[in-house]
């Protein structure tokens, strides 16, 4: 298959609803100056794998990934505020290696923003955050990543119990 990849370059400021909506493209690398991914902007792009987004980006809009079933690589920068409304529901769900940090610049994450990606996206979040409130609150797996305290939810599906690792005493 060929993969198409496609650079927003600096001179770009802004793009429309839905831009990339169902599209073949593969990848996107933007370059800075753009600050919202916009509502729907890869809605439904099956092909979608890897997007790289500019220190600029403050905002992720509603559906913005939604179904983007193979996106295996995002990169999500410090000064990111808001992940929208089902942003990436029903995406990274074909690759389990998919890890996202959420940075503590987040103060909001939408509902559902990462339904149905539990199993395939691990994130990665730091104590007292709106990502490790989400992730907890949404039974989404989870690693803190703080520098003195490394806490792991898992899920057990018998008991459904979480479990917290401190490791700031342990030596190797």
């Amino acid at each position: 298959m060929f993969k198409k990849s496609f650079v927003v370059p600096s001179t770009i400021t802004e793009i429309g609803k839905g831009a990339f909506a169902g599209d073949s493209i593969s990848e996107i690398i933007f370059e800075n100056n753009i600050e919202t991914i916009p509502d729907e902007m890869f809605l439904n792009n099956k092909n979608l794998e890897k997007v790289i987004l500019p220190n600029s980006i403050k905002q992720i809009g509603k559906r913005a990934f939604y179904r983007c079933e193979n996106l295996t690589t995002i990169n999500f920068p410090e000064g990111l505020t808001t992940i929208g409304d089902s942003a990436f529901a029903i995406a990274f769900r074909y690759n389990s290696n998919t890890e996202i940090t959420i940075p503590r610049s987040v103060s909001t994450i939408g509902d559902y923003a990462f339904a149905h990606t539990d199993s395939a996206a691990k994130l990665y979040v730091y104590s007292n955050s709106v990502g490790k409130t989400y992730a907890h609150d949404n039974n989404i797996n989870y690693v803190q990543i703080d520098p003195d305290v490394v806490s792991v939810q898992g899920i057990n599906s018998q008991y459904n119990a979480f479990d917290t690792v401190d490791m700031s005493n342990a030596s190797l």
